[in-house]
């Protein structure tokens, strides 16, 4: 084969070794990826060393997790990428939108007509809503333990009203 046919046929080999690699153990590769590992060096290269690579996976022993991994790996996977300053650069953005659009509309920098205002409302509406989630899930991710300590002693003071009483009596 030649540079020129073998260039040619780079993406068709590529999706064949892809589909050696990600077929399930008891499934069959399509005619033309099993064509492909019977009939040229690099297809039974390829497949020789995925059957090897599933039977090795298949011996290893199956291991439990232990819970604190687990409990690690799942409090990463469900921590925010954005820390508490990128919230706060978008509530000062929030905050300071309106009036930056009302001095540029003063100084006559945005000339608006009445039938945009609708739409700055709305658009400033969407601003402040996406902001809620974020900082809803930073207070959920971050503050985990606190809120469940108000949530015990909310609990706890509507089982005995009597305290939350006492303790507003001094």
């Amino acid at each position: 084969m030649n540079e020129h046919t073998h260039r040619k046929n780079e993406p068709e080999i590529l999706r064949h070794v892809t589909e050696i690699y990600t077929v399930e153990r008891d499934a069959a590769l399509s005619p033309a990826a099993s064509r492909f590992a019977e009939t040229t060096t690099v297809g039974r290269r390829e497949a020789r060393i995925a059957r090897s690579i599933a039977a090795g996976v298949a011996d290893l022993p199956r291991l439990s997790v232990p819970a604190r991994l687990r409990a690690l790996v799942f409090d990463r996977l469900t921590r925010p990428a954005y820390r508490w300053y990128h919230i706060a650069a978008a509530a000062v953005f929030a905050g300071l939108s309106p009036v930056v659009l009302q001095q540029a509309q003063a100084s006559g920098l945005l000339v608006m007509d009445d039938s945009m205002l609708p739409w700055v409302y709305v658009s400033f509406g969407v601003l402040n809503a996406m902001l809620v989630f974020p900082v809803a899930f930073y207070l959920l991710a971050n503050r985990r333990r606190d809120i469940e300590e108000i949530e015990r002693s909310f609990d706890l003071y509507l089982e005995h009203p009597s305290r939350l009483f006492a303790r507003f009596r001094g």
